[in-house]
């Protein structure tokens, strides 16, 4: 009995590390996949839905901010971006704080403001269907 108890704990400890170094292999492959732009990134700032400024983030040495409508301040790093101040009632786009990559935008809806960021194409060896 006890043999087959020691059997089945190799067979369940081996399933659990099996599947456990699959799982760290998919989360490096969506790392990369999700941070491994070709290129620069590029801010776009939307104001009532036409773009009005593009931000080259790689490209900045000194920080600096800028007002692109009355009402917001934006400011402007190395490689992010953020709405430093708003006048809007709830600050929901100021509590965001900033971002880097291309998931989620800023968006200031009392200003029809939306901040988005852009990654230079990716370059694929392949495609497969």
């Amino acid at each position: 009995m006890k043999k087959l108890t020691s059997a089945l704990f190799l067979s369940n400890r081996f399933w659990g590390i099996s599947f456990g170094a699959a799982f760290l292999l998919a989360l490096a492959a969506c790392f990369f996949v999700w941070h491994g732009a070709a290129g620069g990134t590029t801010a776009q700032v939307y104001i009532n839905g036409e773009l009005a400024y593009e931000v080259d983030l790689e490209a900045i040495g000194e920080p600096y901010t800028f007002a692109p409508q009355a009402g917001n301040i934006i400011r402007v790093e190395s490689g992010r971006i953020c709405i430093e101040s708003a006048d809007c009632p709830d600050q929901i786009c100021v509590r965001q704080g900033w971002i880097a990559g291309g998931g989620i935008p800023i968006v200031c809806l009392p200003n029809r403001l939306v901040i988005r960021i852009e990654a230079a194409s990716r370059a694929f060896d392949a495609i497969s269907k």
